[in-house]
């Protein structure tokens, strides 16, 4: 998801280098929409890291749109 209004500036250009993950993904919090979409960005490829137990199966959902990922059905 990326921000509804369109910048063609930051205010920190270059400060992501040698930031690590739990850095990066803290700006989720943050109130400046383009820091909060790095964050986003961060907390999803940690996620999507490793592959999926097995056993745990991601739940198509029609009428939720890309919200479907969230509904996981374990085997229990």
């Amino acid at each position: 998801m990326s921000p509804g209004t369109p910048t063609r500036t930051l205010p920190w250009p270059g400060s992501l280098a040698g930031k690590t993950l739990g850095e990066l993904a803290a700006w989720i919090t943050d109130w400046e929409p383009y820091k909060a979409t790095v964050g986003m960005a961060a907390i999803n490829c940690s996620l999507n890291r490793y592959e999926l137990p097995s056993g745990i199966t991601l739940l198509t959902a029609a009428d939720r749109g890309n919200l479907a990922v969230l509904n996981i059905s374990y085997p229990y």
